[in-house]
């Protein structure tokens, strides 16, 4: 048996179909929020722009990119898969 822990993946350069969640088994879980529309701030940093107002100015607006709130869920998810005491085979 071994602990369970989960992995924040980098955003990549290809087209952004989620933000993506390793675990220790293998499998993978994607987070994807169209919620507030606002860029997280590794999407800005992916993008080479300090704003939100940069990136829709050099980048078509489109729901191919990370939100914020996409990034937040992510995070909070793998914090708590980290913290748990979960056993796996």
């Amino acid at each position: 048996m071994s602990k369970l822990t989960a992995e924040l993946m980098e955003l990549g350069d290809d087209k952004y179909y989620g933000t993506k969640i390793e675990l220790s088994l293998g499998a993978p879980i994607t987070v994807w929020t169209q919620l507030n529309g606002k860029p997280s701030g590794r999407q800005l940093e992916a993008w080479g722009v300090d704003t939100e107002e940069e990136g829709f100015r050099l980048y078509e607006p489109s729901e191919h990119y990370e939100e914020q709130d996409s990034y937040n869920m992510a995070v909070f998810i793998v914090n708590a898969i980290n913290n748990a005491d979960i056993e796996v085979k």
